[in-house]
């Protein structure tokens, strides 16, 4: 791409496509001078656009990312009002984006496009008329690797009852020879790597494993292939795990969800039908282990004494409000630290900044690197308390935080994204952490933090509940998951149409 552009300084396309890899690789700084560089030559190129608004919240450049983020979002809008292919990401919408119709009409936008650019589908698929038979469920996912999806979903095809369900995996994502996806391929009836075949011919295979339910779990996330699903080689097709929010795609029957991330009276802004799972959405692994060896507060460079907070939310999900409710707690609590995690260098130092400007000292911003899930689980016991994310919550994160008994106080959004860490407490019976508002939200932390007695009584509660509550019991959650797919296939074989299905907790 350097090449191209010493050929010819005034091509986009390889300066937009070098911006791409350098992101992917982490070069947050290059990636956005890429993309300044786009938008000198043409202020109205969208792809530039959209990259860089994602970059700058990656690197917490806020106050160059808001006004790029509303000329972003009113182009956007106009090519949507005109039936034209918006540049916006719905991936990175969801950091910044809590109307639903806004998330709705984008989702819908682009997968209309991936419809038309995946071509003709297959032939329809048949539903036999038999609720009761052995049905074959299909997972696609990029991300049969070392990544969230596969962490928390990997124990799902060993726990999978083989007396009623045949269970394929297909990975359109890298070999990256980790124990997780040793796993999955060991466990699943078939593991397919079809990484290197085309749309169509991966929809081909799928037809001719005669999928009964095809499951993707990668929505519009990198290195997603919703133009598989878009040739319909299953006769039912769900979106669960992967992507918190709806595809906005025809061609997607059901969303998995819960009560809490979609309530009822909420199932107008998704394009699917809801199939509400009970407690949470989201599966767990109650076998993740935790590294035996705690480091000590002085290893990572936190007080030996004063009050931990802690956020290790990805960088792209903070912004200025919440941070500056986090600020605030550190100015009540002058021995307090906030620990986060160090995902770019170019985020941490604009914290640092933002953390002065708020009058906190930088050096109370304590940055941890990124061991590997058992090391990280341990040394998250350091903290006194997590501080959720609010537009888009932790999710995995979350997960982590309380595997590892830290408390989370969250504040949920308006739409999905910015539901799930409630939906998580509510499955682990501590709702007192769902904050209505900023107050709220601040009121809590607050609470906790001067009051040892009261925040060890949680600590305890959480212990337990960890072990008794729905939100950590993976075989439970499995059980419900596989009624879902047999009630989804009863109405299918009835000729019923999609709508909304509650499944009752077992």
């Amino acid at each position: 791409y350097r090449s191209a552009i010493a050929r010819d300084p005034k091509s986009t396309d390889a300066r937009n496509r070098l911006g791409v890899l350098l992101g992917r690789l982490d070069k947050v700084v290059e990636a956005i001078d890429c993309y300044r560089q786009v938008l000198e030559i043409d202020p109205e190129n969208g792809p530039a656009l959209a990259r860089i608004v994602l970059e700058l919240e990656r690197a917490c450049i806020w106050a160059e990312a808001a006004p790029l983020r509303a000329r972003l979002i009113a182009k956007s809008d106009a090519a949507i009002a005109a039936g034209k292919r918006s540049d916006e990401l719905p991936f990175a919408q969801l950091g910044y984006e809590e109307d639903p119709a806004r998330i709705l009409a984008l989702a819908r936008n682009v997968s209309t496009a991936i419809a038309a650019r995946a071509g003709v589908k297959l032939p329809p698929a048949p539903v036999p008329a038999d609720p009761a038979r052995l049905l074959r469920i299909g997972y696609l996912s990029h991300d049969f690797r070392t990544h969230a999806v596969a962490q928390l979903s990997w124990r799902l095809f060993a726990l999978h009852d083989r007396a009623s369900f045949h269970v394929s995996a297909y990975s359109t994502g890298p070999d990256d020879s980790s124990a997780l996806r040793r796993d999955i391929a060991h466990h699943a009836d078939r593991f397919h790597n079809i990484r290197a075949l085309t749309h169509r011919q991966a929809a081909e295979r799928i037809r001719a494993d005669q999928i009964d339910i095809l499951v993707d779990m990668a929505g519009h996330t990198a290195g997603a292939r919703l133009e598989i699903a878009a040739l319909r080689p299953a006769p039912i097709q769900i979106s669960w795990l992967g992507y918190p929010g709806t595809t906005g795609a025809a061609f997607i029957d059901y969303l998995l969800a819960d009560p809490t991330v979609v309530p009822p009276g909420e199932e107008r802004h998704f394009s699917e039908a809801i199939c509400r799972l009970p407690h949470s959405y989201l599966m767990t692994d109650d076998l993740q282990p935790i590294a035996d060896a705690v480091p000590t507060r002085a290893s990572e460079d936190l007080p030996e004494h004063g009050f931990v907070f802690c956020s290790f939310n990805n960088m792209h999900k903070i912004e200025p409000e919440i941070f500056a409710l986090w600020m605030g707690l550190l100015h009540d609590f002058p021995e307090s630290v906030l620990w986060l995690h160090a995902y770019n260098e170019p985020a941490a130092r604009q914290l640092r900044a933002a953390a002065k400007s708020h009058t906190i000292d930088p050096a109370r911003l304590i940055f941890a690197g990124r061991p590997d899930k058992p090391a990280h689980l341990a040394r998250a016991r350091l903290a006194d308390l997590a501080l959720d994310t609010r537009l888009y919550n932790g999710h995995t994160t979350t997960i982590d935080m309380l595997w590892a008994g830290i408390p989370v106080v969250t504040w949920p959004g308006r739409a999905f994204q910015g539901r799930v860490s409630a939906s998580l407490l509510k499955s682990i019976k501590l709702s007192e952490l769902i904050a209505h508002d900023a107050d709220g939200y601040r009121t809590i932390a607050r609470m906790l933090a001067r009051d040892p007695a009261a925040l060890s009584a949680l600590k305890a509660r959480l212990a337990a509940n960890r072990t008794s509550c729905p939100l950590f019991d993976t075989q439970r959650f499995v059980r419900n998951l596989e009624r879902a797919y047999r009630e989804i296939w009863k109405r299918a074989c009835a000729g019923g149409k999609s709508g909304t299905l509650d499944i009752s907790a077992i």
